[in-house]
């Protein structure tokens, strides 16, 4: 993979996070007079699925050669985020239910912590047919079904003969419908990085295919086809399905997305290869994953404890600030811990299998 490429990808995965802090910064109790953006925020998460697809299936083919490597790898990125924002977010939640202002969390998941706590660390909340907000943090939903999504690539990439054939049934049962319906537009991302292991393009060509499918993108957005793709739908489909009846924006994105970054691959991206540019971007993109899972409970903390006044834009604008450092500090503290995950994760892997070769030869 190209440098000013991977660069690229690091620049869409950090935009698309921003994103979704700006679509959940369009609710009601954040902004007034806005209507709430939420086709930004289904862009944003349709591009995070390609992106994933195309990422997970370029390490499994060049960097993770086993199966023990490839699951380290991605416990490690998950879980040094997603277990301190699952700590943060029950941290703000009992904060505010304490002060009297947690009215909107679900109460009978705190009630339930014992069951929904273990569902949730093993990211069951919308898999096989459950459908639960994570606590108070409704920006979980979609690791719900990534991390599944890595679990039925990675059976179906690494392991060979019945036991491929099993264990990749079983992931897919295991998804249920829904995350199943989403589950081609994470593939078309994986498809698209073994479509440029085979197709060379010209640079006019791919400069073209580009800014032409930047430009369809920003086009349906603006003219609200997105969201008339899904009341159309919904309307012909009588609001089936129940938990995702946005699926027709979903693929409609995804697959311009998809073809967007089949062709920048092949174009020349100069601007990207300045030493200050490249560092700036690389290293703001390795707060994404935090960004994208610490702003909500962030959001919610501040905005009660500064008495945050949406009619005021002085109110939001230092909202915003607030919730950009709470964001880049958490990241320290979670994202940029990666490496110290992967190693407790390789010692317990090393550690049960040593375990385990000892009783059998036993």
């Amino acid at each position: 993979m190209r440098k000013e490429f991977s660069v690229y990808l690091d620049a869409i995965r950090f935009a698309a996070s921003v994103s979704v802090v700006v679509t959940h910064f369009t609710f009601p109790q954040f902004i007034a007079g806005i209507p709430y953006q939420g086709a930004v925020g289904s862009l944003a998460v349709t591009m995070f699925f390609v992106l994933s697809g195309y990422v997970i299936s370029y390490v499994a083919q060049e960097k993770e050669h086993t199966l023990q490597q490839y699951a380290i790898s991605r416990m490690a990125r998950i879980y040094s985020v997603a277990v301190p924002a699952l700590a943060l977010t029950l941290a703000v939640d009992f904060y505010l239910i304490a002060h009297g202002a947690g009215d909107t969390r679900p109460m009978y998941e705190y009630r339930g912590l014992w069951k929904y706590l273990p569902v949730f660390l093993l990211f069951g909340s919308e898999i096989a047919g459950f459908h639960a907000p994570v606590f108070g943090n409704d920006a979980f939903w979609t690791l719900s079904y990534e991390v599944w999504y890595y679990v039925a690539f990675g059976v179906f990439f690494y392991l060979r003969g019945w036991p491929r054939a099993a264990f990749t049934i079983a992931a897919v049962v295991i998804l249920g419908p829904v995350p199943l319906l989403y589950f081609p537009i994470w593939i078309l991302g994986a498809l698209i990085y073994r479509a440029h292991q085979k197709i060379e393009i010209d640079h006019g060509f791919a400069h073209a295919g580009a800014i032409l499918t930047a430009i369809a993108l920003i086009s349906l957005w603006i003219t609200g086809a997105f969201d008339a793709a899904d009341s159309a739908a919904s309307t012909a489909l009588q609001g089936w399905p129940r938990d995702a009846m946005n699926f027709p924006s979903h693929y409609m994105a995804g697959t311009l997305a998809a073809a967007h970054i089949f062709f920048v691959r092949y174009c020349r991206l100069g601007f990207l290869t300045g030493q200050y540019t490249r560092k700036t971007i690389v290293h703001l993109a390795s707060f994404t994953f935090a960004i994208y899972l610490s702003h909500r409970p962030a959001m919610d903390l501040w905005s009660y404890l500064i008495g945050h006044d949406p009619s005021s834009a002085a109110s939001t604008i230092f909202l915003a600030v607030l919730v950009a450092l709470s964001c880049w500090g958490f990241g320290f503290l979670s994202e940029r811990q990666k490496d110290r995950w992967r190693s407790f994760f390789h010692w317990l892997l090393r550690k049960h299998w040593a375990v385990g070769a000892v009783k059998k030869a036993a």
